[in-house]
């Protein structure tokens, strides 16, 4: 009985540290993606501040892309940024890239569903990960409703890429 009773105890107190073992490394992983994530939602919520203030007008495709080709000094996980008006044109400026492509995104479902869930939300939301034909790989976006009064001008979009994002997250769990 003494044996047994000792082997139960040693296996609970196992067990217990092992889910506190797990519990502080998910807390770090959250902290971790927070610390990468955050700055970029707060970009996003700054840029939907300066639109609806009138200090910038990403209609204008000058003003956007001296705006969006700082983006990779100040936040170097952005892989890449778009504008798509509510026409579902856009402008795609990749990190590393010397001027904007332009995209005409009106033929995907996916462009036309994100057009309508922003209208209901004048906040910026983080979306599935997906697939960029783009720039060929798998991306994190952020996308970010932009409003002049009440009337939305398009979204802006800046992505992460995956791969580097889950390579940032794995070098901080070592």
């Amino acid at each position: 009985l003494a044996l047994y009773l000792g082997f139960s105890g040693a296996i609970e107190n196992t067990r217990v540290l092992l889910y506190q073992r797990a519990e502080r490394m998910i807390d770090s992983i959250v902290k971790d993606i927070g610390y990468q994530l955050d700055p970029i939602y707060r970009h996003a919520a700054k840029l939907l501040t300066r639109v609806l203030s009138g200090e910038f007008d990403p209609q204008y495709a000058a003003e956007w892309e001296q705006v969006v080709s700082e983006l990779p000094v100040t936040l170097p996980q952005v892989t890449g940024v778009a504008f798509i008006g509510v026409d579902l044109q856009g402008r795609i400026f990749n990190a590393g890239s010397a001027a904007a492509i332009r995209r005409d995104f009106s033929m995907l479902p996916r462009a036309t569903k994100l057009l309508q869930k922003i209208r209901e939300s004048r906040k910026p939301q983080w979306l599935r990960p997906l697939w960029s034909p783009t720039i060929g790989q798998a991306i994190i976006p952020i996308a970010v409703p932009l409003y002049h009064g009440d009337r939305l001008i398009g979204i802006h979009v800046a992505v992460i890429a995956l791969a580097d994002f889950s390579t940032q997250i794995t070098e901080t769990m070592k």
